[in-house]
């Protein structure tokens, strides 16, 4: 399994883990400010198959406990009279007996006397929701980058047939070019640059929108020695929706500054794939230029 696609599972799981734990801690502290059975609902929250326990919770849980006090902020209740936490009045009282009223009473139930309208104003404060919103948007957004992060996992490293086939020679020398100006010049001016990898291709489009793209690619490497083994694939792979043909070196000798390696590749395919190149797992950059003619390997030999 490639690195990028494990990098992008532990994230994943990393996710999973940590939804059930927002979401745990947020039930537990709502459940317990509440008066509600805060361990029993915390296990449900987190449990429950979908989210279901955190969306049975947000339905049945109680309204009475979102009431604070506007001096201490402590949670309170309608049928308070006075702040349990700080002794603030929290209803008004009637006027002949002090009875405390609750907001919808007309009369006072003690003595009969008319609640007068500034008596029926509660005192207490209806507290603001800060987490729900919070855990919501956490509910939302975790599971789709879950699904965006593994879904640019399998797309990184898959691949396609849309090549029909691959061709590839090495052991080439410049001189078997000769006969070929164009290519010949090329080769030697980039060869006596000494620096990196040079690539002229040819393409052949498709006469027909069914037809193939044949691409040709000559690849000078500078630095390669003529013992140096390299094993070299061609196929069409994908990365984040983009396709591109793949030519990959797997050095087994040094480097050397004043030799070259000449590789030929050919590739059909439905579309017309750009190259990246390679070596022992890097990419790497290189320099391109394209030929107006064929580039075959019998010229000159």
């Amino acid at each position: 399994m490639s690195f990028v696609i494990t990098a992008n599972l532990l994230i994943v799981l990393g996710l999973f883990m940590v939804l059930p734990i927002l979401i745990g801690v947020y039930v537990y502290r709502d459940a317990a400010s509440r008066g509600m059975n805060a361990p029993l609902w915390t296990l449900i929250a987190i449990l429950s198959p979908a989210l279901i326990g955190l969306i049975i919770y947000l339905i049945v849980r109680s309204e009475e406990r979102t009431l604070e006090c506007p001096s201490c902020r402590a949670a309170v209740s309608e049928s308070y009279a006075v702040c349990p936490s700080c002794g603030t009045q929290l209803k008004g009282r009637c006027q002949r007996c002090d009875y405390p009223l609750n907001t919808s009473w007309e009369h006072c139930p003690q003595c009969g006397e008319t609640v007068p309208q500034e008596a029926k104003m509660p005192l207490y404060t209806k507290r603001k929701e800060t987490g729900l919103g919070k855990i919501l948007i956490a509910v939302i957004v975790i599971p789709i980058l879950m699904v965006i992060l593994l879904f640019m996992g399998l797309m990184t490293f898959r691949t396609t047939t849309s090549v029909t086939s691959v061709g590839g020679a090495s052991g080439i020398s410049i001189e078997n070019y000769e006969n070929h100006s164009e290519v010949y010049h090329w080769l030697k001016t980039s060869q006596e640059s000494e620096d990196g990898i040079y690539v002229m291709s040819y393409m052949n489009e498709p006469s027909s929108k069914e037809g193939s793209y044949y691409k040709e690619y000559l690849i000078l490497y500078n630095g390669a020695s003529e013992d140096t083994d390299y094993s070299m694939m061609g196929f069409e792979s994908r990365r984040f929706f983009k396709k591109f043909y793949k030519v990959e070196f797997t050095k087994t000798a040094g480097y050397d500054p004043k030799s070259y390696a000449i590789f030929h590749t050919e590739v059909t395919s439905k579309k017309d794939l750009p190259l990246e190149i390679f070596v022992d797992g890097q990419k790497m950059e290189y320099h391109h230029v394209e030929s107006k003619t064929p580039l075959p390997l019998n010229m000159g030999y």
